[in-house]
């Protein structure tokens, strides 16, 4: 986690045109690290609930494509 803070804050420091101050660009990086790791969890959430689904929607569409 340490690292994407680091990530953040080198993006938010160098990539403006102009010179931002320390302390905003501190808390910039840690609001997007905590915004980013609840994204993360919520997206392997999120593939962990399709699996299941996806199994019983690839064998209605097996039948469907049987039936037709």
């Amino acid at each position: 986690m340490a690292i994407l803070v680091a990530v953040f804050y080198i993006f938010y420091r160098f990539a403006p045109a102009r010179t931002l101050h320390r302390s905003p660009v501190i808390v910039a990086s840690l609001s997007a690290t905590i915004l980013f790791e609840i994204a993360r969890w919520a997206f392997t959430w999120y593939v962990a609930f399709a699996r299941d689904a996806l199994a019983l929607y690839g064998t209605l569409a097996g039948l469907m494509l049987f039936f037709f």
